[in-house]
This record gives structure tokens, C-alpha cells and sequence, in this order.
């Protein structure tokens, strides 16, 4: 639409001007019209137009061309959050401006009043719009590598009665993580997790003595801590992680299939599930943390929170059987460590149990006691070698119907395949480290072969889904990309090899390229650099290879 001071000629404007000023036949200008505001149908601005800093229009003219009335979707958007960062701006210089002169005592001016009112009623707005294309990003981006949300049945919720929507918390942590797969909202991702931490905290506050729990906490908590980890915030990472770990306990979701509700202090936290789909719901959600309370043990050395041994709650099913509520019968974690028969593991529960292996692994070569330097007798020596030689030994294999190929191309299949050949890498190194300089030749060579065959294999896969884009991968994989290029990384400077140089350069190219999207890509890039100094330099010092990876 175009303002109709553009055709009014400077002398009309002056007998406008000297005149009465309205106009008795025309309409109040659309952004009057449209928040309902009196308008005075000033020429060529009216003053709510020229306090906001808004295009004032009256309407189209006749004849205008119908491609130039509506500007495009995107063009709209910008428009809109252009004004609301003006609006932000000199809300904020206000605000400044009156702490400077400390006068607590008096009120801001209309004006200041009018400006916030109409900043938080844009913002909300532009928010709802943002969350309600968002939710779709999300089950399109997130979802399939993190599926704890039902798909049809959240989106039949959030067209119910405003009470028996999904809570305002779980939606803006959801959209927080799909943010960055959208072109027009990437900027809110930051606004949308601070809102969603504040909404979940403002609402725990309210509960004084938190006697009800529900699953959207959870779900919350969980959500807000794999968004702080991709983005860098580790330890704040961390302390979300943990709070979603309690939240689940306290619903006593690690003994969904055989509760107890004599040991139990909350019996009836959630209540019975409605049908099977609400308890896979509830299966998954404790799975998903469970994972990331793991991968906080595995990354920082730290005891976990939740004891395997305390658990008993059936593995996950597959991501289709979840979304069609189809109902299968799966095991106990404990049993499928020794299971002969592995082909109902989806692939959601093979990651569990090779980050189950990996962290177990983990636990017994930290804890194995430490020898006693030269003095060390041999029985000692021997006996410590024989401990982790059995635990390089025992390492997890994806089952062969998941294995790549010929298993199925999607994120939650490749990152099984990456995770448990990149667990498999941690071992090792963890190993050589507790091993100092007493392992033979022969078990050195063996451990680097067994890194190198797992490292190649990650590379592979890498390449297999190039194509692909990098919203869709698994929030982990760039700690898969991190353990193969430090394995590649490590031989290549001692054996230089153009193959191997061609295979580092493509898995550096590949978390260079994830750095675009998140900052844990940037923080393992940093860990290369320290743990083999030179080695970035070096690469870009030698012939660029001629791999191509994502189309820009």
C-alpha cells in the first residue's frame, strides 16, 4: 500500500497545513485501523504514525498494480522486526536516559508508556506468528533425532482451548532449537530460549513446594540443555541436564514397566497413562535424558546421576512405530547387553546401549588403582595390562540390521552408526591415557588399527550424507566428527599420507561447516588445535584437496 502524501503536491500540503487537517471523508490510516487507536488523519504522517516510525497509509490508490499493493512475506517480517528493534532501541535510551538523571519519583511521559505498550504487543505478536511456523520446523529438523514429542498429538493439542494447550515454556524451547533451520526467524533463537528459561523458572516459582510435576518440565529442561550445548553454554548445559534428571526421577519414569510404589515418595506424579503411546512418550523422554546425563559423564569425567542398575523402563521403540502408535514389546537395558537376538533394537535404543558401553568402559579404567611409578612390581604391571587389554577387547558393534549400509539413510540411523564407532574411539584413548607406557607393541598397534578402521568409518558415513542439510544431522555428530579427525589427526602428522590428509581435510571442512549453525563445532575445532598444535595450519598450508562438501 502506498501513502497518499506521495502524490500531494508541496503547495497542498501547505493549505493542508493551514487548514483543518482531517479530512471528513477519509478512513483512519491502516495502523490505526488495525490497533484500534484514534487517529487524527494528519497529512502526511498522523501522530501515532510519526511517534512509532511507522509508513503512514490511507489505503491504495485506484489503479495501483496489484504486485505492487502486497510486498512479499519475508519483506513484511523484516519490515515488521525493524520496527521492533527501533521501538527496542529507544525504549532502552529512555530508560537510560532517566536512570541518568535519577528521578525515581516521576512517571515516564506518554509517549514512554505508548512505546512499551506497543513494543510488547508487537513482540507478542510477531513471537505467536514466529512459534506457530516453528513447531512444523521443529518436527521437520529436530524431531527425527529427537523424538520425544509426539508429532500429530502436539499439533492437535495446540488448536485446542488455550487451557489445554501445550504450556508457552515447552513451545518456545522447542522453537528455540528450530530457529536455526528457519531463514526468517534464525534471528529469535536467543529471544526464544531466554523466554523459554524465564516462562519454566517464573512457573516452578509458583509452585512453592513443587508437589506436581509434569512431563512438559522435563521435556523443557531437556530441550533448553541441548540447545545450550550446541551453542556453547557447557556447564550451564550441565545444570539444565541435571534438573531434567530429577524432574524424571521424581515422576518415576526410569521404572515405567515395573513400578514401585512402596519405594516411591510421589506415587501418583503423573498419574496412568491414557493408552501405549503415552507411556512410549514417557519411555523416551527418560531415554533422552538418560543420554545426556552419559554424555556429561563421558565428556567431563564426572559420576552420573542416574544407576543403570536402578533402571526399569523398556528401550525405545523405532521412530515410525512411535509416530503411527504402533505397539511393539522390547527389553530392559539389562538384558540387552547380553541379548543373542539384537534385531529389535531401534536405532534410538542401539545409541543407548553403545553410550551405556562406552561410559561402563569409561568407569572401570578410571577406577583401576594407579601404579606406584618405577617401584611398580612387575605382577602389578602385568596385571594392569591384562585389565585393559580384556576392555579393549569388548566393544559394542551396531547391530547388522542398523549398520550403514544397507540400514535406512536417516539422522537417527547415522548418528547410531557414527556414535557407536566414535564411543568405540573414547575407549581407546581413555585407555592409552590410564596405560601410560606399560601396553606391548602389539596391543598399541592393535588399539590404533581398531581407531583408525572406526575413524574411516565415521568419515564415511560423513560423505554418505553430504547432501544433506546440516539441520538434519543429530545434535551430537559433531563430537563423532571431533573423535575421527583427532584419531586422523594424530597419524597424519607422525605418517604423512595424501589419502589420509584428503580424509582429516574433509572431516575438518565438515565441523567447519557445522560452525554455521553451532558453536560446540567451533569449541572441538579449538580442542583439535590444543591437542595437536599446528596441525589446522598445516592443512591449510598444503594443497587444497578437491572435496566437495554441502552446496553453499
Amino acid at each position: 500500500m502506498t501513502s497518499i502524501s506521495s502524490d500531494t503536491t508541496p503547495n497542498n500540503m501547505a493549505d493542508l497545513g493551514t487548514a483543518d487537517t482531517r479530512s471528513s471523508g477519509r478512513m483512519a490510516c491502516a495502523f490505526c485501523r488495525k490497533r484500534k487507536l484514534r487517529c487524527d488523519r494528519q497529512l502526511p504522517k498522523c501522530e501515532s504514525c510519526q511517534r512509532f516510525e511507522y509508513e503512514c497509509e490511507y489505503g491504495p490508490r485506484k489503479g495501483l498494480a496489484r504486485k505492487e499493493q502486497k510486498s512479499s512475506p519475508v519483506r513484511r517480517l523484516e519490515d515488521r522486526l525493524g520496527r521492533l528493534e527501533r521501538l527496542l532501541s529507544q525504549t532502552k535510551n529512555r530508560q537510560a536516559s532517566e536512570e541518568e538523571k535519577r528521578c525515581p519519583a516521576s512517571e515516564p511521559s506518554g509517549t514512554g508508556k505508548d512505546a512499551v505498550v506497543e513494543w510488547d504487543a508487537e513482540l507478542s505478536l510477531f513471537i505467536a506468528n514466529a512459534v506457530r511456523e516453528l513447531e512444523h520446523v521443529y518436527f521437520v529438523y529436530v524431531h527425527p533425532s529427537l523424538s520425544i514429542i509426539h508429532p500429530s498429538r502436539y499439533l492437535l493439542q495446540v488448536n485446542l482451548d488455550e487451557h489445554l494447550q501445550p504450556p508457552d515454556f515447552l513451545r518456545h524451547a522447542m522453537c528455540a532449537l528450530a530457529a536455526p533451520a528457519s531463514s526468517i526467524y534464525s534471528s529469535l533463537r536467543e529471544t526464544l530460549y531466554q523466554s523459554a528459561r524465564k516462562l519454566l523458572q517464573d512457573f516452578e516459582l509458583n509452585d512453592q513446594s513443587l508437589d506436581k510435576v509434569t512431563l512438559p518440565q522435563a521435556q523443557t529442561w531437556l530441550l533448553i540443555s541441548t540447545y545450550e550445548m550446541l551453542h556453547g553454554f557447557i556447564q550451564r548445559s550441565l545444570m539444565s541436564t541435571s534438573r531434567a534428571v530429577r524432574l524424571v526421577q521424581m515422576m518415576r519414569l526410569h521404572r515405567v514397566d515395573a513400578p514401585n510404589l512402596n519405594r516411591d515418595p510421589i506415587p501418583d506424579a503423573l498419574g496412568v497413562p491414557k493408552d501405549w503411546t503415552e507411556t512410549e512418550e514417557r519411555r523416551r523422554l527418560f531415554w533422552a535424558t538418560f543420554l545426556m546425563d552419559r554424555y556429561a559423564g563421558i565428556s567431563m569425567g564426572w559420576p552420573t546421576l542416574i544407576d543403570s542398575r536402578d533402571i526399569r523402563t523398556f528401550l525405545p521403540v523405532s521412530n515410525e512405530a512411535y509416530e503411527n502408535s504402533t505397539e511393539l514389546v522390547t527389553m530392559f537395558l539389562s538384558d540387552s547387553k547380553n541379548a543373542q537376538d539384537a534385531y529389535s533394537l531401534s536405532s534410538f535404543a542401539a545409541t543407548i546401549l553403545s553410550v551405556e558401553c562406552c561410559y561402563s568402559r569409561i568407569q572401570e579404567l578410571q577406577r583401576l588403582e594407579p601404579l606406584m611409578g618405577p617401584t611398580a612390581l612387575h605382577s602389578d604391571i602385568w596385571t594392569r595390562v591384562s585389565q585393559i587389554e580384556s576392555l579393549l577387547e569388548s566393544t559394542f558393534h551396531i547391530p547388522p540390521h542398523l549398520s550403514v549400509p544397507p540400514g535406512k539413510l536417516d539422522p537417527s540411523t547415522i548418528f547410531a552408526n557414527m556414535g557407536s564407532r566414535a564411543a568405540n574411539i573414547v575407549v581407546h584413548q581413555v585407555a592409552m591415557i590410564q596405560a601410560g607406557n606399560v601396553l606391548s607393541v602389539e596391543c598399541l598397534q592393535r588399539s590404533g588399527a581398531q581407531c583408525m578402521e572406526a575413524a574411516n568409518a565415521i568419515a564415511q558415513l560423513m560423505k554418505l550424507t553430504s547432501h544433506w542439510d546440516l539441520h538434519m544431522f543429530h545434535p551430537s555428530t559433531t563430537f563423532c566428527l571431533y573423535a575421527a579427525a583427532s584419531v586422523y589427526g594424530g597419524t597424519w602428522i607422525t605418517e604423512p599420507d595424501i589419502l589420509k590428509e584428503d580424509t582429516l581435510r574433509f572431516l575438518i571442512e565438515a565441523l567447519q561447516k557445522f560452525c554455521k549453525i553451532t558453536k560446540l563445532s567451533e569449541i572441538l575445532l579449538e580442542a583439535i588445535e590444543e591437542e595437536l598444535p599446528g596441525l589446522l595450519d598445516q592443512l591449510k598450508g598444503s594443497q587444497t584437496a578437491a572435496i566437495g562438501l554441502y552446496n553453499e
